[in-house]
């Protein structure tokens, strides 16, 4: 039994809700939900939800970088 596995060709994000709020140390806090699907699944989105630590580029004025990020697919 030959199992087919996705090849990653074309990913389609679609963004539930995005939420951001300060966090120390002049940065913020960035939570983001949506769906992903892959290849050809369009009818079969994947739920993710991301959050992630901006902090700012020191030096460089209006600059963030992302400090810690954790993502996670939901499967059901």
């Amino acid at each position: 039994m030959t199992l087919a596995k996705p090849e990653l060709d074309t990913i389609k994000h679609t963004l539930t809700s995005t939420d951001a709020q300060p966090a120390p140390g002049s940065g913020v806090l960035v939570t983001v939900t949506g769906s992903l699907a892959v290849d050809n699944a369009f009818d079969k989105p994947l739920p993710f939800a991301e959050t992630f630590g901006l902090q700012p580029i020191p030096g460089q004025s209006g600059g963030f970088f992302v400090h810690n990020q954790i993502f996670r697919l939901i499967f059901s």
